[in-house]
């Protein structure tokens, strides 16, 4: 929530308060979630590779994450879901942003066990 909060910060000093601001962050705490659900299964970090396979949740997974990021590409679906088009260093800091929570849970979890 935390890297989310900057993101919005971020988009607020380079685009103002509004719909591009609002897009990247909702992208960056959306993609978060999404990364984090596998994390959830597991109490072990997922480098260890205890997971079981789950073919429904990789495909969930990889429909969710890849839908936001094809409408940037095809902008009759981006105006039908209503996204603003992002800039490459926007889709980086929405990754870095996404990415942080998951690898600090996942330290944590090497360190508690």
């Amino acid at each position: 929530m935390f890297f989310t909060l900057l993101v919005y910060g971020y988009g607020i000093a380079n685009y103002g308060v509004g719909a591009h601001a609002s897009a990247i962050t909702f992208m960056s705490l959306a993609t978060a979630q999404l990364l984090h659900a596998p994390s959830c299964r597991t109490d072990q970090p997922l480098w260890q590779g205890m997971l079981q396979p789950n073919n429904y949740l990789t495909i969930a997974l990889v429909i969710s994450l890849s839908l936001p990021f094809i409408s940037l590409v095809l902008p009759s679906l981006g105006s039908l879901l209503r996204i603003k088009m992002i800039s490459c260093m926007d889709l980086i800091i929405i990754t870095v942003s996404a990415l942080l929570p998951l690898i600090i849970n996942e330290i944590t979890k090497e360190v508690n066990s």
